[in-house]
């Protein structure tokens, strides 16, 4: 399932230029509000799921049927705005429902948060929910899952789609391009002949994807990609002060 609300049209088709800046930028927000709301739409999924299990509905379960629901939910990126965001809307879901939630949050270390993951899934539950963490990193997740009969939904765990989820909502990844060029474009007074920096992180497939889409935008407006090439940070958790020293760096080479 992907978001695919239109952008906002181009200047030729405003009849109030002087206008038109400011329209952009309420559009976009406008639609980076809908996107979310789909990426909502991740939780409603489940919850629509859980209406028709009862506690231990999965191989490894067992309870009694007026149990509340178990739901396994991770993330491996909860120090990112994004993540954290998903953390919080998935516990305040979880009260409003009535789950019996086990939220275990990565930071990163797939190390440290696979084998914790998979516990929680053999200790019990109905259904594992994971939040953007790309399939690739938790192969050994998924396998648990299937192996305990029970269904697993992702937010944004890769780009493609993947039989290892029941449900898997991902985003519109040139609708983000395309926004973000366009309030650039709109910040700047236009691309051409500008320098533009892209930066990104390309273990995570959404952001490998995002960012090479952002390239071929930057040389299709004939603006200069900064460097020649893509930048790369090493770690999303510490993705904005490294793109801040990667921007100095070329400022003062």
């Amino acid at each position: 399932m992907t978001s695919t609300d239109p952008v906002n049209p181009g200047p030729d088709s405003d009849p109030h230029p002087g206008m038109h800046k400011r329209n952009a930028t309420t559009q976009r927000s406008k639609h980076v509000r809908t996107s979310i709301k789909v990426f909502a739409a991740a939780t409603a999924a489940t919850a629509l799921a859980l209406a028709g299990c009862s506690s231990g509905g999965g191989d490894n379960g067992g309870g009694d049927s007026n149990d509340p629901p178990r739901v396994v939910a991770f993330t491996s990126g909860n120090q990112t705005p994004i993540g954290a965001w998903w953390v919080k809307d998935v516990e305040a879901t979880a009260e409003e429902l009535g789950w019996d939630l086990t939220m275990i949050q990565g930071d990163f270390d797939f190390q440290k948060m696979n084998p914790a993951v998979e516990s929680a899934i053999g200790q019990g539950t109905d259904v594992v929910f994971d939040g953007f963490t790309d399939i690739a990193s938790i192969a050994s997740i998924s396998t648990a899952a299937k192996d305990a009969g029970v269904p697993m939904f992702a937010v944004d765990s890769g780009t493609e789609p993947n039989d290892a989820f029941a449900l898997n909502i991902t985003a519109d990844q040139q609708g983000i391009v395309d926004q973000t060029m366009g309030a650039i474009s709109d910040a700047i007074g236009g691309l051409e002949g500008k320098t533009i920096m892209v930066i990104g992180h390309d273990p995570h497939a959404g952001i490998r994807m995002r960012s090479g889409l952002a390239a071929e935008a930057v040389e299709a407006a004939g603006a200069t990609l900064a460097g020649g090439e893509i930048q790369q940070v090493v770690s999303p958790a510490t993705g904005r002060t490294e793109a801040l020293a990667l921007v100095a760096d070329y400022l003062t080479a």
